[in-house]
């Protein structure tokens, strides 16, 4: 527990000056034991694209800092992450995938490693969605009812 509380405080110190290099839309149902290039740790990647502009990607920051500063009382069973981010920062890659339906994120090095695995709170999924489509990606289940 107290590896993954400094690795947060470093985060969040260094998260202001991190580069978003990619936004993803993952599959979480995919088949996570066949990797390919279309993949990030496992989950297929439906749609990818980089922030629309320097304020989309402040938003995100923003987001993801609220998600990771979170620290709700509970903890829900399920990571259906449908939301991922590659971030980059002073040669250190981060991959963050999210999943809103249960509160739970999930930080990994650029190799796989966990770094950081928890529940959040407060994150509206429609902020992401709507930064996402300004960059013209759109997710596969919008038919599907979200937050």
């Amino acid at each position: 527990m107290a590896k993954q509380d400094a690795f947060r405080k470093r985060f969040l110190a260094d998260l202001p000056s991190m580069r978003v290099e990619r936004m993803h839309y993952i599959d979480p149902s995919a088949d996570q034991e066949m990797e390919s290039a279309d993949r990030i740790h496992g989950y297929r990647v439906t749609g990818q694209a980089a922030p629309a502009d320097a304020s989309a990607a402040t938003a995100l920051k923003v987001g993801l800092r609220e998600i990771v500063a979170s620290r709700p009382k509970y903890a829900a069973a399920c990571f259906d992450p449908h939301h991922a981010l590659t971030l980059s920062d002073r040669g250190d890659r981060y991959h963050v995938l999210v999943c809103f339906d249960c509160g739970n994120f999930l930080i990994l090095s650029g190799d796989g490693a966990v770094l950081l695995s928890e529940s959040f709170g407060g994150i509206e999924e429609r902020t992401w969605d709507g930064i996402f489509a300004g960059a013209g990606l759109k997710r596969q289940d919008e038919t599907t009812s979200r937050k």
